[in-house]
């Protein structure tokens, strides 16, 4: 079946809806490098790194104020990074628009125009 790939020796086949499988082996969908961020004197977040490869599930926990909507907010570009790298299928998340058409966010502090749907409020942002 399309998709289908073994961790074992991470082979899988290409399927196209997911560009990050390439010649047949699974490549990284996020990558995270030295990744810093702070707000004034407060250091957010420091030297973070990840990998999270195509196909996976992760789970983002912490206690309050430990940076994990800061970097949810960094991978959707709504913050900018002080350093670091932020890839997504091995493209720089930062000012990439081409990118950020395929992302949605969707915070914790949710603000609507009333009467809108989250359709309506993903083409007013999209302006």
């Amino acid at each position: 079946m399309a998709g289908d790939y073994h961790r074992d020796d991470e082979l899988c086949r290409a399927d196209s809806l997911f560009p990050a499988w390439q010649g047949g082996r699974v490549m990284d969908i996020l990558r995270i490098t030295n990744l810093y961020k702070s707000f004034g004197n407060k250091k957010v977040l420091e030297n973070l790194n990840c990998n999270i490869q195509t196909g996976s599930i992760y789970g983002l926990i912490g206690a309050n104020g430990a940076g994990k909507s800061t970097l949810l907010r960094i991978i959707n570009d709504v913050y900018r990074k002080d350093s670091g790298s932020v890839l997504i299928d091995g493209e720089e998340v930062q000012d990439n628009e081409k990118l950020k058409q395929r992302l949605a966010f969707l915070p914790d502090d949710l603000y609507l125009i009333q009467g809108y749907t989250l359709k309506d409020m993903a083409k007013f942002y999209e302006a």
